[in-house]
């Protein structure tokens, strides 16, 4: 909805600025906020199971670093 308002608002004033239309109708329509995105932070109990779970694993160094380094940094898996 947010990207909607700013596509409408910039045609608008586009439209003001051209002498188009005397006023932009959304001059006066508060812009929308944001959801706030719902990020869930891991338990102590489920990261010690990550973990285990990786040190348990075939290569167990490399994955326990992994899983720290994501712990830490607070890097997305998918950044990986």
């Amino acid at each position: 909805i947010e990207m909607f308002y700013i596509y409408f608002q910039t045609f608008f004033r586009w439209c003001a600025n051209q002498w188009l239309i005397p006023l932009s109708p959304l001059e006066r329509i508060e812009r929308p906020e944001k959801p706030k995105p719902n990020i869930k932070i891991p338990t102590e109990e489920q990261m010690m199971e990550w973990l285990n779970a990786a040190a348990n694993s075939a290569f167990p160094e490399r994955n326990v670093l992994l899983i720290m380094f994501i712990f830490d940094t607070g890097l997305r898996a998918s950044e990986l």
